[in-house]
């Protein structure tokens, strides 16, 4: 549960910075000062749930199990995401220019003359990125490229 209203860092600031640093745990968001805009950035965020001061011991009961039920797979997805920062993060400059053309629906050739090597090194980096982000087909690319974390690595 963080508040909009905290020392240092407003709830709000410490929800983003928590899904940068790949933190997916459940968060409720509390404030005795909402308005709709800080209520949809912080459901932008991922916020499970936006709460107005005062609220109702049931309800807080309510969100608070909520939380908990959700935990395990957030834990999980917070894991995963890691992983794949990792893994993105493990790949050379020539394979994150070809996973770039890949999830961009570039064929090997069309990366090859984008990149300056021959259609046949694309392949090659290609075989070794998606063996080193342990993706099976074009799906799983694309699922990893959604990841702000993946983004990051795959940026530097």
């Amino acid at each position: 549960m963080l508040d909009v209203r905290m020392p240092n860092l407003s709830g709000i600031d410490l929800l983003q910075k928590l899904r940068t640093e790949d933190c997916h745990w459940p968060v409720v968001i509390m404030t005795g000062h909402g308005d709709i805009p800080l209520a949809v950035k912080a459901m932008k965020l991922g916020a499970m749930e936006f709460l107005e001061k005062p609220f109702d011991d049931l309800e807080l009961e309510r969100v608070v199990r909520e939380g908990f039920a959700q935990l395990p797979a957030s834990i999980a997805r917070s894991q995963k995401c890691k992983e794949a920062r990792s893994l993105a993060a493990s790949l050379s400059p020539r394979q994150k220019d070809v996973f770039n053309g890949v999830v961009n629906g570039l064929t090997n050739k069309e990366i090859a003359q984008r990149i300056g090597i021959s259609h046949r090194t694309v392949e090659s980096y290609r075989l070794d990125m998606m063996h080193k982000l342990c993706a099976q087909n074009l799906a799983d690319l694309i699922e990893l490229k959604r990841n702000r974390g993946v983004q990051a690595a795959l940026s530097r």
